[in-house]
């Protein structure tokens, strides 16, 4: 069966909960959402997954 994906990515972003927006940092600037008009968005819609994850750059153990 074949399958249609459909979504919204928001990279290298900080959620701020205080004023509800999602920041996205680019190399070209700054954008911002309103956290509650994505979720809007989605609201009713059955199937739903949901992720938020971080990447956070680790380290070597030994340089050089």
């Amino acid at each position: 069966m074949a399958n249609k994906v459909s979504g919204e990515y928001f990279k290298n972003c900080e959620i701020d909960v205080e004023d509800m927006t999602i920041t996205e940092f680019k190399r070209d600037g700054t954008r911002t959402y309103r956290l509650l008009d994505v979720l809007k968005r989605w609201s009713g819609l059955p199937e739903v997954n949901l992720s938020i994850e971080r990447v956070v750059e680790i380290p070597p153990e030994n340089e050089g």
